[in-house]
Order: structure tokens, then sequence, then C-alpha cells
């Protein structure tokens, strides 16, 4: 089984994400609202009889204090050059790179990269060139509280 530990978005955020769609841009597949989240580990394969002691494992960390996770533009990527998405980003707050680093720390996970604080909005059926669509980088003002985090199935 294939799976991944985010932060599901909240109801609000949903919200403010509906505000950016455009309706030229017909070809994008809007990320439905349960599916919104903000990845802190990347998936990976698990076999289905470990997975409740990955749980319980995963349960003995202490989510800091509720925290906000600002999020203050919308633009095209993940690189300008080939455009697979529209996000919303932001800077990471130091609790979520805390909270990031314990994950990463019970399960194993070696980051290869710094984290990158952003939420899918939409994808682009196939990576298009970034010089032949038109989508103005935005900028916003949202929030995400963090109160906690889940284990997602990815498919």
């Amino acid at each position: 089984m294939r799976i991944f530990v985010g932060i599901p978005a909240d109801e609000q955020f949903y919200r403010n994400s509906l505000t950016i769609r455009d309706p030229a841009l017909a070809q994008l597949r809007w990320v439905k609202p349960e599916n919104l989240h903000l990845t802190l580990v990347p998936p990976w394969e698990v076999a289905p009889d470990e997975l409740n002691q990955l749980i319980s494992q995963l349960e003995q960390i202490h989510t800091p204090n509720p925290f906000l996770a600002k999020f203050n533009q919308v633009e095209l990527g993940p690189d300008p050059k080939h455009v697979r998405l529209i996000w919303a980003r932001g800077s990471a707050p130091a609790e979520l790179i805390t909270l990031r680093n314990e994950l990463a720390r019970i399960i194993k996970y070696r980051p290869d990269r710094a984290l990158i604080m952003h939420i899918t909005l939409a994808k682009f059926p196939r990576p298009i060139s970034g010089n032949t669509i038109t989508f103005p980088s935005q900028q916003i003002h949202w929030n995400l509280p963090i109160t906690n985090f889940a284990i997602f199935e990815s498919k």
C-alpha cells in the first residue's frame, strides 16, 4: 500500500481556493476538497500488516500547540519551464519543520531537500511549457490552522 503523511486542508482553505478558479483553464483538474492537503512526508510503500504498528508509532508524536501555516502566493509549479500544477505556497513555520523532522525520524525518512510548503490546488493533464499558459501569480493571505496530521493513501 502506498501512503504519505500530511495535514488535511480545512473547509475555509477550500473556500479560499475557489476564488482563484479561472474558467479559461478548463483543462485543469481541480483537487477535490477532501484531497486538499499539505504533504509532510512523501509517498512510500508500506506492507498492510505493518500499518497498525506505524499508526501506533505516529500516535506518540506530540503535535505542537495549534499554529498557523500562512500561504501568501498562488502560482504555477513546480517548475516554470515544465508546469504540472497550480499551488498555494508560503514559508514553513518552525513548528511545521519540527513536526516534519519528528515524523521523518519515526518513519526513517531522510528528506533530500528543504520542505516547500505548498498545497496543490489543480493539476494539468500533462506537463506544459510555462510559456504557453497565462496564469499570473497571485498574492493571497490564506491561513491553515494546524492541529494534527494524518496518513493518506496515495492512489
